[in-house]
Parts: structure tokens; C-alpha cells; sequence
């Protein structure tokens, strides 16, 4: 019966190391969380799962047979080493987003100098642009009024030459 309760310890101790492992990939997003059935990363999560490996491993030196150290290291080694590059993976993406938040407000400069320096350009173009039309304006109001004066004045020739009084103004 010794033999049984030994035996039974052990599978227990082994399912606790896998457990942990488990809680650890999962928090690394190394797979999904069956929960959820989604990737979702927790480094805290996978970090305190090692740290309770790395702490058994600590309590329980010289009372584990061979096969549950060996499991117990191994699994330890496997997490830690994807736990440091983890976390550099996510130092990177950290780096790269405080190099694209520097370069944005320097590319929001560049943009508004380029607009700093369209918009002079423009508003020439647009004042031009206004003269023309003013110009226009003023030959279309040209033609009217010498169109009118002719009238005018082909109306009082046609009145002298009948011997009347010039209509119009008076």
C-alpha cells in the first residue's frame, strides 16, 4: 500500500509540474487558452507559474526521485528560456512603439511645414486666380456700358434726324 500512496504522489507531483507549465505557455501566448480558445498573452501570469516551479524545485531538493527532478528541470529550463524571449520580444515592440511615437511628432512638423510652405503657393494661386476674375468682370461690365452708351447715342441721332426731341434722360 506504501508502494500505491508513492505512486499516486508521483503522478500528483507530475501533474503539478505540467500544470504549471501549461499556466505558463498559456500565459506566454504560446498556446490557447482553453477557456477562452483564444491567444492572450500574460507575462505576469506565465512568470508567477515559473516562480512556483523554480520554488518547488527549491522545497523539494533530495526528495524527488530521478524521473521527477529530470521532469521538473527540464520543464523549468523549457519555460524560463521562452520566458526570456518573450520578454525580449516585448522589449522590442516597446522600442519600436517609443521610436514611432518620437518620429510622429517630427513627421507632423515635416507635414506642416510642407503645408507651411503649400499654402503661401496656394494663396497666390487663389488672389491670381481672384484678379483674373475681377478683370473679367470689369471688360464684361465695359462692353455692357458701351453697348448702352451706343444705344444711347443711336437713339438721339435717330431723334435729330426725324427732328424730335432725344429720348431718354430728360
Amino acid at each position: 500500500m506504501a508502494d500505491e500512496t508513492q505512486g499516486f504522489d508521483n503522478q500528483n507531483f507530475m501533474f503539478l509540474i505540467l500544470n504549471f507549465q501549461t499556466t505558463a505557455m498559456i500565459g506566454m501566448g504560446k498556446i490557447k487558452n482553453p477557456m477562452t480558445d483564444k491567444i492572450a498573452r500574460n507575462m505576469d501570469e506565465a512568470k508567477f507559474a515559473i516562480d512556483m516551479l523554480g520554488m518547488l524545485s527549491n522545497k523539494t531538493k533530495g526528495n524527488l526521485s530521478a524521473e521527477e527532478d529530470n521532469l521538473l528541470q527540464k520543464v523549468l529550463t523549457e519555460l524560463r528560456l521562452n520566458y526570456i524571449d518573450e520578454a525580449k520580444k516585448d522589449e522590442a515592440a516597446k522600442k519600436e512603439e517609443e521610436v514611432k511615437k518620437e518620429e510622429s511628432p517630427k513627421e507632423e512638423a515635416k507635414e506642416e511645414e510642407t503645408k507651411k510652405e503649400e499654402s503661401p503657393k496656394e494663396e497666390v494661386k487663389e488672389e491670381e486666380a481672384k484678379k483674373e476674375e475681377s478683370q473679367e468682370e470689369d471688360v464684361k461690365e465695359e462692353k455692357k456700358e458701351e453697348g448702352s452708351a451706343e444705344e444711347g447715342e443711336g437713339n438721339s441721332q435717330e431723334a435729330r434726324g426725324n427732328g424730335e426731341e432725344p429720348k431718354g434722360n430728360g
